[in-house]
């Protein structure tokens, strides 16, 4: 830049400090971001809500627009250039960093709704990864956006663009967490769901073998976390339908979370209906009836009769009994499944719980009736 050129921003800029320090601060954070309109929520994700105080100076200079209708505000290319090429290393470190912990801010934990954020923050949050390390160490807000970004990508089925996210999370989160934190092994169970949905099985199936293993050496082999991670690899064999490779760790899980929680919390509760239904796949459906009525009790006590998991068991226990040809039994606890599912979602046949339940007690009803009618025929001769 010249230093005509570097004059008249510096002067901008001392203008802005004098109006408004967080003005100036925001303009230079901005430069960060990706060439396109900035969703306010990044600007709230550093300054608080309410961004207009933040924004009016840097409008009537004329160095942004503003568009209060899509809550959006756009820099001007030119000036992103000058701020870039004119800021000092530490300076830039600072201002790179601001961006990621705005951007890391605005962006929904793995466990909240993305709907609706994912388009407005993602390109922000790939500018963001590009600054990562180029100015300052790792650090662990870091790891959250790299997560998040990784998220929406995995909620749209874009697992190849999501894989190296959760990899370089996975990178941060060992320097900044080290190995022995459950952060740690929560991003390895994250990368592995991932390579799961690309078909790299094996990759998938190493990384949660070593989240047992770690889990099991930082915390022990009693503790709820050795729990977790020996239910994602039994679900891991589950899906492959490898139900005696599932098996014995669900045992093991009963047993370290009963013991941590009590044979009475909604822990146990999970990890019984886990197990009935590694029994109920291999066809051992007298242990499997047992421990779906106990997981039964278990979840009506814990979350209450209504609760939608409540109704996963109902669902597993109504399918036993069908195979057993106790129909009358299944038919009322299909139609209860259907009652919880409607105390939670109404009577939207477009809600894919409430499709599948209908679509399950639709087929029971066949079913039983082409066995009765079957019954009848035998009963009269006619087979």
């Amino acid at each position: 830049m010249a230093h005509e050129e570097s004059s008249k921003l510096d002067k901008l800029l001392n203008r802005l400090e004098h109006c408004n320090e967080e003005s100036s601060h925001a303009l230079c954070m901005s430069a960060f971001l990706a060439p396109l309109p900035i969703p306010y929520e990044i600007l709230e994700g550093a300054f608080g809500p309410g961004p207009m105080p933040v924004l009016q100076p840097l409008s009537r200079l004329g160095l942004i627009e503003v568009d209060r209708e899509n809550r959006t505000y756009t820099l001007r290319e030119d000036l992103r250039e000058d701020i870039l090429s004119d800021l000092g290393r530490e300076e830039a470190a600072e201002y790179a960093g601001l961006a990621v912990d705005a951007v890391s801010a605005a962006l929904p934990a793995p466990e909240q709704s993305r709907e609706g954020l994912c388009d407005r923050l993602l390109p922000h949050a790939l500018a963001c990864v590009q600054h990562m390390g180029t100015f300052r160490v790792y650090y662990r807000q870091d790891a959250r956006l790299l997560l998040a970004a990784g998220f929406c990508f995995f909620d749209q089925g874009r697992f190849a663009q999501a894989e190296p996210l959760f990899r370089k999370a996975l990178d941060v989160v060992e320097k900044t967490y080290g190995m022995d934190h459950v952060e740690y092994l929560r991003t390895m169970g994250d990368l592995s769901a991932c390579l799961e949905e690309l078909g790299k099985d094996d990759e998938a199936e190493s990384l949660l073998l070593r989240c047992v293993m770690t889990a099991q050496e930082a915390f022990g082999r009693e503790h709820p976390e050795h729990a977790v991670a020996l239910t994602n690899l039994a679900g891991f064999y589950m899906d492959r339908d490898l139900c005696e490779k599932a098996l014995p760790l669900y045992r093991q899980a009963v047993k370290i979370n009963t013991k941590a929680y009590g044979d009475s919390s909604v822990e146990a509760a999970r990890d019984v209906n886990n197990l009935a239904t590694a029994l109920d796949r291999l066809g051992r459906l007298d242990e499997a009836e047992d421990l779906y009525r106990r997981a039964w009790s278990l979840y009506e006590a814990t979350i209450g009769p209504d609760h939608a998991d409540t109704g996963v068991v109902v669902n597993n226990l109504a399918g036993v009994l069908e195979a057993r040809g106790e129909v009358r039994e299944a038919g009322a606890l299909y139609r209860r499944r259907l009652e919880i599912l409607q105390a939670n979602y109404g009577v939207d046949l477009s809600c894919p719980e409430v499709e599948e339940a209908v679509a399950d007690y639709a087929a029971f009803l066949k079913a039983s009736r082409r066995a009765t009618v079957l019954e009848r025929l035998k009963r009269k001769g006619g087979l």
